[in-house]
């Protein structure tokens, strides 16, 4: 079973609406809405930190690369 903490949020005003809006459209408890964008939001940033590392990667590495890959296909 899943581990299962309560965390209180207060929502108020039209972004209460909209949550319980989007939450109905998905056929999802607002909690399970909210719980979902928090996941999402942290998979956002480690999408970013790993494309951060790519570019450093090719950046410092492009050249060798580069020239292994063309050594390989041909």
């Amino acid at each position: 079973m899943a581990d299962t903490q309560q965390t209180p949020v207060q929502i108020v005003g039209e972004t209460a609406a909209l949550v319980r809006e989007r939450a109905d459209q998905r056929h999802m408890s607002v909690d399970d809405y909210v719980g979902e964008l928090v996941r999402e939001d942290s998979t956002v940033d480690a999408r970013e930190r790993f494309m951060t590392g790519a570019r450093e990667v090719l950046v410092d590495f492009g050249d060798v690369i580069d020239e292994a890959v063309g050594e390989a296909a041909a």
